[in-house]
């Protein structure tokens, strides 16, 4: 005796190739980690710091090489 058995396999279920929206919260955080992140802003904030550890030194010239800077020297230091 033989018995034919059937095998089916079980017909998968559909699965939304989309994945859920994000809110629009999270898109603005997205775009704003974005454009903090950027290479034009992490270049302009390089920039500022440059500048005001230039101008730190120059305006304590006379304390730290015994003679002030033209210009920058004259200026009060940033941090007082």
């Amino acid at each position: 005796m033989s018995a034919s058995v059937s095998v089916s396999s079980p017909t998968p279920t559909p699965v939304s190739a989309a994945a859920p929206s994000p809110s629009p919260m999270s898109k603005s955080v997205a775009r704003l980690r974005k454009k903090l992140m950027s290479r034009a802003t992490l270049r302009a904030l390089i920039s500022l710091v440059v500048f005001v550890l230039l101008w730190e030194i120059g305006s304590r010239s006379k304390q730290w090489l015994g003679f002030a800077l033209p210009w920058i020297g004259q200026v009060p230091a940033p941090s007082g």
